[in-house]
């Protein structure tokens, strides 16, 4: 019995050595060897959206950018403020005023885990084509997040 289970071991081994390995994708997740080199660097979210983020939150006080959901968010003193998530823009508001936000085109509840959060919205880029639609949506989530303490 004990030589068999040697083989067993030893014959599992064999097999495990002989699978390819995994590379980590830069987003955290296992991605396999050929994803991994043919795709140089592939874009985590849409940084020219992020460009007319930022250009539309200007220089303010307590501004930070920090590297987050796979994307990108955006802090006014330690609060987030929005951000990007792919080609989406997040937009973080008032609770009480999700439902509303939600009526406009292009929204949805940002939802990652399954369980959506009042004050998180998500608006698709054909609702922000314009630099006027972006600056309406920043200017929504400034106002939120400039009401919250400083963290």
């Amino acid at each position: 019995m004990r030589g068999r289970a040697r083989t067993v071991v030893q014959l599992h081994s064999a097999r495990r050595a002989s699978r390819p390995r995994l590379k980590r994708d830069p987003l955290g997740g296992a991605a396999n060897f050929q994803r991994t080199h043919t795709q140089s660097n592939p874009m985590a979210f849409d940084e020219t959206l992020a460009g007319r983020i930022r250009l539309s939150l200007g220089k303010r006080k307590g501004l930070k950018e920090k590297k987050m959901f796979g994307g990108i968010a955006f802090l006014l003193n330690g609060n987030m403020c929005c951000g990007v998530h792919r080609t989406e823009m997040i937009v973080r508001l008032a609770p009480d005023a999700t439902d509303q936000a939600l009526t406009e085109r292009h929204t949805r509840l940002f939802d990652l885990t399954g369980r959506p959060m009042k004050g998180w919205v998500l608006v698709d880029p054909a609702g922000l084509k314009t630099d006027d639609k972006v600056a309406k949506w920043v200017a929504v989530a400034a106002k939120y997040a400039s009401s919250l303490p400083p963290k």
